[in-house]
């Protein structure tokens, strides 16, 4: 095994295991607010669920460092980073202010451009498929008591 490869293995490493401590502290929270059953979930449904899921994935990812490690890093995406963290910022500011869908609405085009070749008629278009199903799931199915636009009911 190569140097490179060596340190392949300890990124992966350490990536999925901090993800797989993160996950896990999330499943150990949500286990507390009450989990429900799917047909009456409880508030710590959600959270337990993608915790579990999240476990599974970084799992994935601390075998596959052990497995196919990576023979070369490439540099940071600092652009990307910036926009998917700009989006979810933005997202926990407007969602009382303006509503679910504007905020799903902004995020999206915030995140979207996190890929240098986001066009903007697609990052709209987007943008209003997931405002419109997050009212479908959220607000219409699951019948949550989140204002789709703010002062609107």
């Amino acid at each position: 095994m190569s140097e490179n490869e060596v340190k392949g293995v300890g990124v992966d490493l350490l990536a999925g295991g901090v993800m797989l401590a993160i996950c896990a502290a999330f499943v150990i929270t949500a286990w507390g607010y009450g989990i429900g059953t799917p047909a009456r979930m409880g508030p710590g449904f959600f959270p337990f669920s993608f915790g579990l899921v999240g476990m599974g994935l970084a799992l994935a990812i601390i075998l596959r460092s052990f497995i196919a490690p990576s023979s070369l890093r490439e540099a940071p995406q600092w652009r990307a980073a910036c926009f998917v963290i700009s989006g979810v910022v933005a997202f926990g500011l407007l969602i009382e202010t303006v509503g679910l869908g504007p905020a799903v609405f902004v995020s999206t085009i915030i995140s979207a451009y996190a890929d240098r070749e986001a066009r903007l008629k697609g990052t709209v278009v987007l943008a209003i498929g997931l405002a419109a199903a997050t009212w479908l799931v959220f607000v219409y199915l699951l019948g949550l008591s989140i204002p789709f636009i703010a002062g609107v009911r």
